[in-house]
């Protein structure tokens, strides 16, 4: 349980999670529990309720330059730029 929300920890987006758990979360469906994840913070089930797109606009191109700054920021990244 984290701080008293009875485990829901709402929606998020990529790189804002441990990667073992952004990763079963995003690879179980809506309505089923994830096999077990181990992350540096313990065990974890995850239940997932409801998925929805992201709100990011326009091409991959347009986005290219703001994705590239939030990985360059990840330490989970290694990213070769061209």
């Amino acid at each position: 349980v984290i701080n008293g929300n009875l485990g829901d920890m709402g929606y998020f987006t990529v790189f804002n999670k441990v990667y073992a758990f952004e990763n079963a979360a995003y690879n179980t469906e809506v309505g089923k529990i994830s096999p077990i994840v181990r992350t540096q913070y313990g065990y974890h089930l995850i239940k997932v309720t409801d998925k929805r797109k992201s709100d990011v606009k326009g091409t991959f191109q347009e986005n290219k330059a703001s994705l590239q700054e939030k990985l360059l920021v990840d330490p989970r990244c290694v990213l070769l730029i061209n």
